[in-house]
């Protein structure tokens, strides 16, 4: 934690009337703590801390001149000396606000975190204003896992300063520990389905992990998961491999489970102009947009895979002369020629003129009820905001029934109000992994608004860019991560840790070409980053130029003799340039650290090659193993 600590300048003014003359003149205590005080300033500690030796001695019962000698003793790191000075300063007056801050502080940085509470908290009391002081506060309150004092202290930092940009990035932060809490406790309730669930949801987007990410989400529903809208995401990623079919059975299990589920209609019907059933995508389309036409504002895209479908036949088919929203949706959606753009305007003309009509019309027939039931059916209706005008009131009286909680919290997500969400479920245990799964939700989406305002507070500053990029990524948000890692490098464009993530991004999403080059530019700007090194390496080999990729593993390598994917990604470029011996050597180095079989199942082919039987089925068999703890 980046701290700015004073030393007591006020304090040593009054030492030369206070203090008896019994030096000379050329080393009066006035002389001596006006030396003290300067040393402070130019950061002079050692000088400092000898100043005050000199003082002590003439004035020991000054509480100040000990918590000053404790604090040039903290700035050297001299920890004896600083906890000596300071409990000796608090023996002779508790109530100094550096000694007690200080303390904390060294306290929390030796993960005393309850001592440090305490220290922490007197100084906070003796100067409320302080924001040093109320940011170890708040260290030490995530320290003890005290998270929603954590949040109310943040929250009481925005309410008074909304545009502090730490104080977003401090609350996004305990969000985010908030929602690894939630899915930790997920871990109990294992034969639920929801921890498949998150893990599918967290690699959906990654390309190396989206066979585990479908097979993850096939698992998870076939446990008995009843939230609705939890099934979108999985038909997406079936839409998007062009599995109509599969996309199409998820679908109407949503719509079985929520007969009012826009979402699912907007999905299957692309999976119906995928299957070549244009009649039946206009009429889930027309039918989606009158259960919500908020969900069409802004038009969303299409999935970007219709890049094969015949416009033409579709306007022909579409030709009746009623005036339909999905059917004007699909032609201003659908890929034109560029000499047709101009059409597919117009048709987005009207698309928007129809959602706007059904709006007025959807809003005109709003009743005016208060009661539980008339919320919750307003809710199954997506009627969100009129339905939640009415829950979150009885919610927060009390009045709410403990059952309808989940509904009302998947709503408040659905409209992207997730700290309602959260504020609903404080101070109340969560009943079953719907509800944990809910709060882990709520949590992550919490976080990445507060991180999100960072950058829109400040667009500038590549730190609020990074941040953003960090919560995308941890979420798998592959594109959406790169794209704020590339603007904080646009900001900070000597920044290598900012251009590594960068090419670790497009590493993971295979684009090998380009990983390779910005890695180039890592090392260029930092030849000691083995992991650079390595990652350009891996690039290289997947791009078939082995001869730069073995220079750059063995560089790597030099840097970091125990990394074992620089082992591993040598002996495989070696066995592929016919260099068994020293394939052998590398992959026999990495095979510790082997997470799925894959290595020791190289290790087998080369032993296989090297007429060494018994130690090739030894490897077979051990990644045999490792495949089956994996799977």
């Amino acid at each position: 934690m980046a701290v700015t600590i004073h030393y007591l300048p006020c304090v040593l003014a009054l030492a030369a009337g206070i203090l008896p003359m019994t030096a000379t003149a050329a080393q009066s205590p006035h002389e001596l703590a006006r030396q003290a005080g300067e040393a402070m300033q130019r950061q002079d500690y050692a000088a400092a801390e000898s100043t005050y030796r000199s003082l002590i001695p003439q004035a020991p019962e000054m509480a100040e001149l000990h918590s000053n000698l404790g604090l040039a003793c903290f700035m050297q790191k001299k920890l004896p000396c600083t906890l000596e000075a300071l409990q000796t300063a608090l023996g002779l007056n508790p109530d100094l606000f550096l000694p007690n801050y200080l303390l904390g502080q060294i306290r929390f940085q030796q993960g005393r975190y309850e001592d440090a509470r305490g220290f922490v908290e007197l100084a906070l009391n003796l100067q409320p204003q302080q924001p040093e002081a109320r940011q170890l506060l708040l260290a030490v309150l995530v320290g003890l896992k005290e998270y929603e004092q954590a949040v109310e202290e943040w929250e009481k930092e925005l309410a008074a300063n909304p545009r502090d940009a730490d104080a977003h990035y401090g609350l996004g932060n305990v969000y985010m520990q908030l929602s690894q809490q939630a899915t930790d406790q997920l871990l109990e309730h294992e034969g639920s389905g929801y921890v498949l669930l998150v893990a599918a949801e967290r690699d959906a987007e990654d390309p190396q992990w989206l066979t585990f990410s479908l097979n993850a989400y096939r698992d998870a529903f076939a446990h008995e998961i009843r939230l609705p809208g939890a099934r979108t995401p999985y038909a997406r990623l079936q839409l998007s491999q062009k599995d109509w079919a599969a996309a199409r059975t998820t679908l109407e299990a949503e719509l079985d489970l929520d007969p009012h589920s826009y979402e699912a209609r907007f999905y299957l019907a692309q999976a119906a102009l995928g299957d070549g059933q244009v009649e039946l995508s206009v009429r889930l389309l027309d039918e989606a947009v009158d259960v919500r036409p908020e969900f069409f504002r802004p038009l969303p895209e299409l999935l970007p895979v219709f890049d094969d479908v015949d416009s033409a036949a579709l306007r022909s088919a579409l030709d009746g002369g009623r005036e339909s929203f999905g059917a004007a949706f699909l032609l201003a959606r659908l890929p034109e020629p560029p000499h047709d753009r101009g059409a597919a305007n117009a048709w987005l003309s009207l698309a928007e003129r129809l959602r706007d009509a059904q709006f007025a019309s959807v809003s005109a027939r709003t009743v005016e009820e208060s009661s539980e039931s008339a919320g919750l059916e307003k809710l199954r209706r997506k009627r969100y905001a009129d339905g939640l005008g009415i829950l979150l009131p009885l919610a927060r009286s009390g009045a709410l029934q403990r059952q309808h909680y989940p509904a009302v919290a998947a709503a408040l997500v659905r409209v992207r109000r997730p700290q309602d969400a959260v504020a609903l479920f404080r101070g109340v245990v969560p009943q079953g992994p719907d509800e944990l799964y809910l709060l882990a939700s709520s949590y992550r989406q919490a976080a990445l608004i507060q991180f999100e305002r960072m950058v829109q507070m400040d667009p500038d500053s590549s730190r609020a860019h990074q941040v953003l990029g960090d919560s995308y990524l941890a979420r798998q948000r592959l594109d959406q991560a790169l794209e704020e890692y590339e603007r904080a490098v646009e900001l900070s464009p000597t920044d290598s840790g900012l251009r590594y993530q960068v090419g670790s991004v497009l590493h993971r999403k295979m684009e090998y070409g380009r990983s390779a080059e910005v890695f180039s530019q890592v090392v260029e700007l930092d030849p000691l980053n083995a992991e650079a090194h390595v990652l350009r390496g891996e690039a290289l080999a997947r791009l078939g130029r082995s001869d730069e990729a073995m220079r750059s593993l063995e560089r790597g390598l030099a840097l970091k003799p125990e990394s074992a994917a620089a082992h591993v990604t040598l002996g495989r470029v070696y066995r592929t340039a016919g260099r068994t011996e020293e394939a052998l050597r590398h992959l026999s180095l990495g095979a510790a650290s082997d997470p799925d079989g894959t290595v020791h199942y190289q290790l087998f082919l080369l032993y296989r090659e090297l007429n060494r039987p018994e130690e090739a089925r030894a490897a077979l068999a051990k990644s045999q193993r490792l495949r089956a703890r994996g799977r």
